[in-house]
């Protein structure tokens, strides 16, 4: 008898944690139901650097770079800058001649954090430093207006701005099970705590 009691309470333990998470979830999947419509206001273009920082990335960031500055935004408000940790030495001067800024990184144990400190402490370094930073990973492909609506929505306020990231290709059943992930997590995670009033995770 005594060995069953201590089994009861770490049974509702578990079911208390368990409960916890499914409301979690719950609360935040039927937030993401009602509309949010994010904030944006008018006003003096910002001037961004688009950093795109990549280890060994060399098979795919030139799409990515390609489509960044086809952005259609004026060409001396916003640079791309690729963080190019141990890139091909040819990788490096075709982004060049497309008109990305290149700057070269390598660390010892390299990690995306180091990348972009680095980008931004070259930026603090610099007389024309721009109003916003834009991150991409290296295989994001940035639609045309965005920069527009991130100026917009920093006039309306914002201090940081996370952009919806969808599925490049729903070709395969993996494919698509993964687009279907990301965009329930950008329901629940996102737009379901912006309806609450919460952060966007």
């Amino acid at each position: 008898m005594n060995g069953i009691l201590p089994l009861l309470w770490i049974e509702k333990i578990f079911f208390f944690f368990f409960v916890l998470q499914v409301g979690y979830l719950l609360f935040f999947a039927i937030c993401s139901l009602f509309p949010h419509k994010p904030k944006f206001k008018n006003g003096k273009l910002h001037s961004f650097a688009v950093f795109i920082p990549g280890y060994k990335e060399d098979r795919i960031i030139k799409e990515t770079v390609q489509k960044a500055l086809e952005q259609d935004y004026p060409k001396d408000l916003y640079r791309v800058i690729v963080l190019a940790d141990q890139f091909k030495k040819e990788t490096i001067s075709e982004l060049r001649e497309m008109g990305a800024e290149v700057l070269e990184v390598q660390f010892e144990k390299s990690t995306k954090a180091k990348s972009l400190n680095f980008g931004l402490q070259s930026l603090a370094n610099e007389n024309r430093r721009p109003n916003a930073v834009v991150i991409l990973d290296a295989d994001n492909l940035i639609q045309n207006g965005v920069l527009r609506q991130f100026s917009q929505s920093l006039h309306a306020g914002s201090t940081a701005i996370q952009g919806h990231r969808t599925a490049k290709n729903t070709e395969t059943p993996f494919a698509v099970l993964d687009a279907a992930n990301e965009e329930i997590g950008n329901s629940i995670f996102r737009k379901g705590h912006r309806v609450a009033g919460l952060p966007s995770a």
